[in-house]
């Protein structure tokens, strides 16, 4: 009778190392030799002086580097240059993820390589784990997938997610960073007490819905901000962090004492003149837009809580009545009230009118 070798594809062979008794034909002898067949001694041997398996002997790998993809499978990125016996990677023949088409694809369980009498035992033992759980669905908690039984069902989906999984996930999770990366960017500033909560959330909200992402500073750093009706909100960034990176606008919502901080702290505006100076927006709802007085940033008309009209028209400002002003790189609103008004405006400067409009829809806004 021949030796049962291990497969070099692989694939489990039926033979004494990966399975004992029952086969009648492999038999241990003295000295820790195994039968194989009448009269036939075969001492046990390591994988590494198995003439099966020559690619994983250290000998072999020294003496035949160019020679071990045929024996693992394994094709390299590149050639070996005849003349100077030299490997020349190539950048095309790297691998790369390939999906494959897997309509209409179906794979059944194949157990080939395990024998009756183990495939008996797993049932056995499954059962038994159901008895002593209760059901099938307690027993599969407590058993491993190679316990269960009947063995699980492969679908295309499930062999899709073992055979790229990693790949896939990797690859959404790159796509989803990219996306982040390149998506317009807003800052909300919010002053250590007083902040207006309603105007902080549904401006943050809003902006995020719509592909705009909200990195939400806390003047006195990253430190819980109480608002004016007693809400603490967590900042996502400090001040002195977020004053370094670019936002396509910077906002200042409205709330006492908050409104009064902002305009009174310098750093602030040293942000809305350099956010000016680069064209680009400030967004300014209720008390807020006193900031913009006390910094000095330009604006034709803007509209405010009518709390600090007066100051706004004593500083020179057109005064409008209007819920939501643009002036320039200027957009301006009136309180909590007209807050998604402001920030529906905002996606419209920044994504535009289509995609402001497609927000309204779901949040069952009536505009």
């Amino acid at each position: 009778m021949k030796s049962v070798l291990q497969s070099t594809r692989g694939v489990r062979s039926l033979n004494s190392t990966n399975f004992p008794a029952p086969w009648p034909f492999v038999k241990k002898g003295a000295f820790g030799q195994r039968k194989i067949g009448p009269m036939n001694y075969e001492k046990f041997k390591v994988p590494g002086q198995n003439r099966e398996f020559p690619e994983l002997s250290p000998k072999f790998q020294k003496l035949n580097p160019k020679e071990l993809h045929r024996y693992t499978g394994v094709q390299p990125d590149g050639y070996h240059d005849e003349k100077t016996g030299e490997f020349v990677p190539v950048k095309e023949m790297r691998s790369q993820l390939v999906v494959p088409n897997l309509d209409g694809f179906k794979l059944r369980p194949y157990v080939s390589y395990r024998t009756d009498v183990q495939i008996e035992k797993r049932r056995v033992a499954y059962e038994k784990k159901v008895l002593e759980k209760g059901s099938e669905r307690l027993a599969d908690l407590h058993t491993v997938e190679d316990e269960r039984w009947p063995p699980p069902r492969m679908t295309p989906e499930t062999l899709f997610e073992l055979q790229y999984g990693s790949s896939s996930n990797f690859a959404h999770q790159l796509t989803s960073l990219i996306a982040r990366m390149a998506a317009k960017r807003a800052l909300i500033i919010m002053a250590p007490k007083g902040a207006e909560e309603m105007e902080v959330i549904i401006t943050g909200d809003v902006l995020e819905r719509g592909g705009i992402h909200v990195d939400y500073a806390g003047l006195a750093g990253a430190e819980p901000v109480e608002c004016a009706r007693k809400a603490r909100i967590v900042p996502s960034i400090a001040f002195d962090e977020a004053k370094n990176k670019e936002y396509d606008i910077v906002i200042l919502p409205g709330g006492q004492p908050g409104s009064t901080a902002l305009a009174e702290t310098p750093k602030v505006g040293d942000l809305l003149k350099k956010q000016a100076a680069a064209g680009k927006l400030i967004g300014a709802i209720c008390a807020a837009p006193i900031a913009l007085l006390s910094h000095g940033i330009k604006a034709e008309v803007l509209t405010s809580h009518p709390c600090v009209k007066d100051q706004l028209v004593e500083g020179g400002y057109t005064y409008s009545e209007d819920r939501v002003v643009v002036s320039g790189k200027v957009v301006t609103s009136r309180g909590p009230g007209t807050a998604f008004e402001f920030a529906l405006k905002i996606v419209e400067l920044l994504e535009g009118a289509e995609k402001a409009d497609s927000l309204i829809g779901p949040m069952l806004l009536k505009i």
